[in-house]
């Protein structure tokens, strides 16, 4: 099986199979960047760094994080899922953005660094 470590901000810590280890080490960049544009064109990208808080949840393998508490679009969230199946594992994001002048662009999620050995 798969295990995976989340540290409080969110970003991943360990990602191991068995005895070996893929997450690069120290690099801890983040889960996602969120490219919004407004009304006018204008970019704007919201990373777990816009956030004051993130909860992290673990049942059965399975985890949960929530970023809420946005210091830029206020009662916006972000929610990951990270669910464990047969043939591996399974990544979710969803974007509650509370403000009618963003859309979303792209989104760059999961980003995950892997070791060079």
């Amino acid at each position: 099986m798969t295990n995976i470590v989340f540290d409080n901000q969110g970003n991943v810590k360990s990602l191991r199979s068995g005895a070996v280890e893929f997450a690069a080490p120290g690099d801890l960049q983040g889960l996602f960047i969120i490219q919004f544009r407004d009304s006018i064109g204008n970019p704007f990208q919201l990373t777990e760094e816009n956030f004051a808080n993130c909860t992290v949840t673990e049942k059965d393998g399975n985890f949960t994080l929530v970023y809420d508490t946005c210091n830029d679009i206020p009662d916006s969230t972000v929610e990951v899922t990270v669910l464990h199946k047969a043939d591996g594992l399974h990544w979710n994001i969803s974007i509650d953005c509370k403000s009618p002048f963003l859309k979303t662009e792209w989104v760059d999620f999961p980003r995950l660094h892997f070791k060079n050995d």
